[in-house]
C-alpha cells in the first residue's frame, strides 16, 4: 500500500515498479495507491500508472482517516506491506519477510528489515541501517528512543519496511495525526502482548532521505511534544519519554529557532523528573546545526 500526495510522479512510478519486480511475483496482490490530496485527480494518477506489470488500484483517502488506514480498509489480503512513494523495495523483500513471518507461529508478527539510505542521489550500500536490530523481548519504544545515538545507523523501523497482518491494522488503526504516525502505530501495536516485531538482517529497502515535502523535514516541535505527552507516555517509562523529548522534540524546536519550543520541551523534561541520556541530548542539540553540515557529518559516519 502506497500513500501519495501526487506531487512526486516519477518517484511514485519507480516505487510501484519496485513492487512489480518482487520475486516471486505471486507474493504481490493488488497494489493500492492512496491519494491524500483532494486537489489531485485519481484518474490522472491511474493513467500515470497504467501499463505497469502489476494490478494497481488508485483510491482517495477517506475523510477523517489516515491515508494508510484508508488503504487498509480497501485491502482484501491477509498481509499488508507499506511503501512510501519515494522509497524502493529490493526484489526479494516480500519473499524474505514472508519467510520470517511464517517462522513466528503463535504470534501476531510485524516484520521489518534493514535499509540503505539514498542521500543526494547517491546510494550508500556499504552501511546497512540500523546497526543494531531489535530484541523481540524489548519494547519498540525502548528500542527506538532509549539512549538514541547521534548516528545514521541508529535503531530504526521505517514504514516502507513493514509487513503486517491486516487484522492487526483493523484492531490497532493507523491514526491521522500530524507527526510520528509510523512510530505511533508501532508503539500502540507493540503494547499488545501477542505482538512480536522482527527484523530481517538483510537490506531489503532503499530509503530516500530528505525528499521535498517530507513531513520528517518539518521542525514541528508542537506536534512532537503533544504526541510524547499524550501517547508515548502511556506506553513507555519516563526515561524513554525523556530521551524522545531530547532527541526529537528538542531538535525540532532548535531547528525552528523557537525559544518558546525549547522552553516548552525543557519544561516537559523538568515535569517528568527524568534527565535524558547524553546520546539523546546530543541528537537534540544537533538541531542547532545547518542541515548541509549534518548531511556531511552523516556521510562520514
Amino acid at each position: 500500500m502506497i500513500p501519495t500526495m501526487g506531487t512526486r510522479p516519477d518517484e511514485l512510478v519507480a516505487a510501484v515498479r519496485s513492487v512489480s519486480a518482487q520475486r516471486p511475483s505471486s507474493n504481490v496482490g493488488k497494489v493500492i495507491v492512496v491519494l491524500d490530496d483532494p486537489s489531485f485527480s485519481t484518474a490522472e494518477l491511474s493513467a500515470l500508472l497504467e501499463g505497469l506489470s502489476v494490478d494497481v488500484a488508485v483510491i482517495r483517502s477517506t475523510d477523517g482517516l489516515s491515508a494508510r488506514q484508508s488503504g487498509v480498509l480497501a485491502a482484501r489480503s491477509d498481509w499488508i506491506a507499506f511503501l512510501d512513494d519515494d522509497d524502493l523495495w529490493e526484489p526479494q523483500k516480500l519473499e524474505e519477510q514472508m519467510r520470517l513471518a511464517e517462522n513466528t507461529a503463535g504470534k501476531v508478527t510485524v516484520v521489518a528489515c534493514r535499509v540503505s539510505h539514498e542521500m543526494a542521489g547517491a546510494i550508500d550500500a556499504s552501511h546497512s541501517i540500523p546497526r543494531r536490530l531489535m530484541d523481540p523481548r524489548n519494547s519498540v519504544a525502548g528500542y527506538l528512543f532509549r539512549r538514541r545515538p547521534p548516528t545514521r545507523r541508529r535503531p530504526s523501523l521505517f514504514t516502507s519496511t513493514l509487513l503486517v497482518p491486516r487484522a492487526l491494522c483493523l484492531e490497532v488503526p493507523w491514526r491521522k495525526i500530524p507527526r510520528h504516525q509510523d512510530w505511533d502505530w508501532l508503539v500502540r501495536a507493540d503494547a499488545r502482548p501477542d505482538v512480536v516485531v522482527v527484523q530481517s538482517p538483510r537490506v531489503l529497502v532503499r530509503i530516500r532521505v530528505g525528499s521535498p515535502g517530507s513531513i520528517s523535514r518539518s521542525p514541528d516541535w508542537r506536534s512532537s511534544l503533544e504526541w510524547a505527552e499524550e501517547t508515548l507516555a502511556a506506553f513507555a517509562d519516563r526515561r524513554i519519554v525523556a530521551d524522545f523529548l531530547a532527541s526529537q522534540s528538542l531538535r525540532y524546536a532548535a531547528s525552528a529557532r523557537s525559544a518558546t519550543g525549547v522552553r516548552s520541551v525543557l519544561g516537559a523534561l523538568f515535569a517528568g523528573r527524568r534527565m535524558p541520556s547524553l546520546p539523546a541530548l546530543l541528537v537534540g542539540l544537533a538541531g542547532l546545526l545547518p542541515t548541509a553540515l549534518i548531511k556531511r557529518i552523516l556521510r562520514r559516519g
